[in-house]
Order: C-alpha cells, then sequence, then structure tokens
C-alpha cells in the first residue's frame, strides 16, 4: 500500500487556493499509482479558520470544492472539512471513493471526537483506524484496524515533538501495531503547523520520519514487515535547527497570505535587527530585501560600519539615512511645550518613533512588508517604543527571548553562514543607542537573568515560587511589576510566530489593569 500526502503549505480559509494545490498533488499521487491521498486535518480550509466557521459563502465554496474532488474516480481521498450543523461549526472526517463520500467520524474544530471512534476503512487489503491528537485514547484499547494513521491537530511549537513522540510510541507498543502520525503544514496568524510525518512500528520504534517544514512525501506500507517506509529516517532536530526552520517558514507564508513579495527593516547594527535581517534574506533572498540605517547623535561608528557590513556581505540594497534634522525639527516644533522640562525618555522615544515613520513611509512607497525588529524580553517588560521600534506588519523574532536571539545568530553563523551576521553584532554589548553610553542591561538587568524571570512568571510561578529559585526579591517584583504595567503595549505589537509553549498571543489572556505612564 502506497499512501501519499498534501500536508500543505495551506492559506487559512483560502479554499481555492489549497484546492489548486491540493488537484496538482492528488494528480501526481495517480500518475504514481498510489492508493490512498490523505489531506490532514482541515487541509482543504487551512486551520484555524476563525470568523469563517459561520461564513456562508466560505461553506459553499467547500461544496464546490468536493463537487470538483468527487470527479476524482482513480483513488481514494481521505479529508476533513467543516459543516455547518445547527447553528454550530463540525467537522466531517469522510472518505471520497469513486465518486461517493462516506463518513468516518464528526468532530469539533479542535480535533475532539463527536462520535464514539472513526470507522475503519480498508484501503488495498489493509484496515486502517483514525485517531486524533484531541480524543487520544488515554489507555489501550481493542481495535478492528491492522494499521493506525493518527492526526496531530496542535499548533508547533519547539518540545512538541518530543510529547507527541512520547504517546505516539507508547500507543504503538500497547496496541501491538504500526502507527503512522501526520499534521498539516502551513501557517494561520501566530500559529504554525509542521507538517510532521513519523512512523512507528509494533514496538514502538520510529521506522520513518521526515524533518519539519518539509511534508508531502509518499509512504510505503510493508506488510511483510508490518512497518511504514519511507525515503529516509532523519535525526533528531536541534532547537536552533527547529527554530530556524519554522521562521523562516513562518516569514514565507505571512508574506505570500497577505500579499507581500519583499519586506524592508531597520538595520541598527544590534542582534536584533542583524537576526532579522538573516532570516528575511534566507526567506526572500537579498534582491527582494531593503535596510535603512538610520543613525542618531548617539549612534556610535561601530554600530553604522557593522550594519553596512552585513548588508554588503548580503547585497541587499541599503541607504543611510540620518535623524538628526528630523530630530531637531520636532525638538524645535515642541521647544515652547517643553520649557522647563527637563530631557527625559521622551527625547529617546522621539528617536525609536522618527526610524518608525521613515521606515513605515519606505514601506509603504515601494510595496513592501515592513518587519519589526523586536524580541520577547522587550515585549516582556516594555523596552521597546509604542509607534516606533514596535512598527511593523510582522513580528519574526517577537517569540524569541534576547538570550534565545544570541544563540539563533550564532547557530545560523555556524551552520548556515559564517559570515551572514558579523561577529562583532554578536559580541558587543547589546544598547538601543538612545542616549549617551547606555546600554540594555544598565536600564533592565543581565538578560540571562532577566529572562529566566519573566520565562518562570510566563509559566504562572508565583513570586514566591520564583525568589525560591535564586532570585533576589527586589529583581522578581521589577520583572513582575514591568510585565504587569507593558501588557497595553503588548496588546498594540504586531503579530509575530508562536515558538514556545506559551507565548505573547492567543495564550497570554491578562486585562489592562496597570497602564504605564511611559510611552
Amino acid at each position: 500500500m502506497k499512501i501519499s500526502f498534501w500536508q500543505g503549505p495551506f492559506r487559512a480559509a483560502d479554499v481555492a487556493h489549497n484546492l489548486n494545490q491540493i488537484e496538482a498533488a492528488l494528480y501526481k499521487a495517480i500518475q504514481e499509482k498510489s492508493d490512498l491521498f490523505v489531506l490532514p486535518f482541515m487541509a482543504l480550509t487551512g486551520y484555524p479558520v476563525g470568523d469563517y466557521a459561520v461564513d456562508k459563502g466560505f461553506f459553499q465554496a467547500i461544496e464546490k470544492a468536493l463537487l470538483r474532488l468527487k470527479v476524482v474516480r482513480e483513488m481514494p481521498i481521505l479529508l476533513t472539512y467543516p459543516v455547518r450543523y445547527k447553528n454550530d461549526t463540525q467537522v466531517r472526517q469522510i472518505l471520497l471513493s469513486k465518486g461517493k463520500e462516506t463518513l468516518l467520524a464528526l468532530l469539533d474544530l479542535e480535533g475532539k471526537l463527536l462520535t464514539p471512534r472513526c470507522v475503519v476503512v480498508s484501503i488495498a487489503g489493509v484496515k486502517i483506524e483514525l485517531i486524533y491528537e484531541a480524543s487520544f485514547p488515554k489507555k489501550s484499547t481493542s481495535s478492528e484496524g491492522e494499521v493506525f494513521l493518527l492526526q496531530w491537530v496542535e499548533p508547533f511549537y519547539v518540545g512538541l515533538s518530543e510529547k507527541r513522540q512520547k504517546k505516539a510510541k507508547k500507543f504503538a507498543k500497547e496496541q501491538g501495531k504500526a502507527l503512522l502520525a501526520f499534521s498539516a503544514l502551513g501557517a494561520s496568524g501566530e500559529y504554525l503547523f509542521d507538517g510532521s510525518l513519523w512512523a512507528y512500528n509494533a514496538r514502538g520504534k520510529v521506522s520513518f520520519k521526515l524533518a519539519s517544514f518539509t511534508g508531502n512525501k509518499p509512504v510505503y506500507w510493508d506488510k511483510k514487515k508490518a512497518i511504514f517506509k519511507g525515503a529516509a529516517i532523519e535525526g533528531k532536530e536541534k532547537i536552533n535547527s527547529l527554530r530556524y526552520k519554522a521562521l523562516v517558514f513562518s516569514l514565507r507564508a505571512f508574506a505570500d497570505a497577505v500579499g507581500f513579495s519583499k519586506v524592508c527593516l531597520g538595520l541598527s547594527g544590534g542582534i536584533d535587527s542583524a537576526l532579522v535581517l538573516a532570516l528575511a534574506y534566507e526567506a526572500f533572498g537579498g534582491k527582494n530585501c531593503e535596510v535603512l540605517l538610520l543613525p542618531s547623535r548617539y549612534t556610535s561608528d561601530m554600530s553604522n560600519d557593522l550594519a553596512l557590513k552585513m548588508a554588503r556581505h548580503l547585497q541587499v540594497k541599503h541607504e543611510i539615512v540620518p535623524i538628526e534634522k528630523s530630530f531637531t525639527a520636532i525638538q524645535g516644533a515642541m521647544a515652547q511645550r517643553f520649557t522647563g522640562l527637563a530631557p527625559d525618555v521622551t527625547e529617546e522615544n522621539l528617536q525609536s518613533r522618527i526610524r518608525g515613520v521613515l521606515l513605515m513611509a519606505l514601506a509603504n512607497k515601494t510595496a513592501a512588508l515592513l518587519l519589526c525588529t523586536s524580541n520577547k524580553s522587550e515585549e516582556a517588560v516594555g523596552y521597546c517604543t509604542l509607534y516606533g521600534d514596535t512598527n511593523g506588519g510582522f513580528a519574526p523574532i517577537k517569540d524569541l527571548y534576547k538570550t534565545e536571539v544570541y544563540d539563533l545568530a550564532r547557530w545560523i553563523n555556524k551552520h548556515i553562514d559564517k559570515d551572514r551576521i558579523p561577529t562583532g553584532i554578536i559580541e558587543r554589548p547589546p544598547s538601543a543607542e538612545l542616549s549617551p553610553n547606555q546600554t540594555d542591561e544598565k536600564a533592565l538587568m543581565p538578560y540571562a537573568r532577566l529572562d529566566r524571570i519573566i520565562q518562570l512568571i510566563i509559566e504562572n510561578q508565583t513570586p514566591e515560587e520564583i525568589i525560591s529559585q535564586g532570585f533576589s526579591k527586589d529583581d522578581v517584583e521589577k520583572v513582575m511589576h514591568w510585565v504587569r504595567q507593558s501588557e497595553f503595549k503588548r496588546h498594540q505589537a504586531p503579530l509575530g510566530p508562536k515558538l514556545s509553549e506559551r507565548s505573547f498571543g492567543e495564550e497570554w489572556h491578562y486585562p489592562l489593569t496597570r497602564l504605564s505612564k511611559t510611552l
């Protein structure tokens, strides 16, 4: 038995686009004489679909797509798609074979079974039983199937694969039967789906797997050996390799979804913008990336030199646009109102906002997607300027802590291109350069300490629990205050990909109870 897949990449709620890709993959599978064509959970529509789940036009598009797929007579197709039923949205798991539709199960939009179990289907003489991540059996149950197909539904984050493998291995071993686990490939908002494809034998040992963000490779069932086989068994993926692939994929997917083919950003000579440019270069190529160097009176020669070195090495379009005249002009315009008031964070933020205006102007004029360069540490504590360095349509590294930014930069230079990010950028102390001799760690604390405290806060540990792990009471209370008072900034921050189990996105819901006096 040969099983072919179309895992994606899908576009969420774009049925016409997905169908075109599905049909191309389907007819290739027919030519290759596959026995079954499989679409992961909600692949036809993409996932999640949000309020399209109540849109009549959306469901009409699905019906038209099903009519086109029912024309296929050469091969059975396994797929799920949403339907409206009694003012509710359900998901149908069906088998299309020779134009006929067989209902296998009903699920909710999270992939949880609404029926007791899925119907066992017979393909090429092999009985297949379907199971789902959200309805994963908690204990061994009897099965009529010879093999299992397990559909992963939960969005990607670093570390999820290990949890999935543990479940799948245990289940295959308990059942004493082979299992093939797979997920969709695509992006929807902050969510990523990695297109994973794993096979386990009856002893729970991996017999085949694909690297994440690959997808769409055929799998073969060897009845004699009772195992699923593919082209290769790939080694365990390292954390930074996963992060790199996920971020590059998310950049491509988001730009494609919103209709951009090129990007721009401000290149400061610091680590965050350097990493974002490195990712953008991989995703779009140098010809489709443009950067502005926007020095102020406080910008060091080192920053300019390092930014220029990187831009020239990658051969991206770049220009130096000093902001001093704009800064002086705005100060002059506000001079009367600010008479008698000492310089403070206002002047610092003004520089950032001037840069934001110039970058937005470039993005508008060139029809480019402006990339925000803020990281998770900055967003957590509010070390960023509204309508300044938070400007942009997409924030690729918003779910990376500052320490993780450095780790990924080093990994890129070691595994992708030793000169991708100048060593001087990685080795210098981080600084926003908005005031004389400013450094991030003077304003905050060492990032290794800061990031760990933020992480523990996000994991819902109490101040007492965090202090018990060796952190000072003053540091914990300070970071807790920063996180709470910066909530309103995060509500206005650009969208970015989820990489951790809990990001500042859909999993983080806190009211705006404490507002900052500093914007």
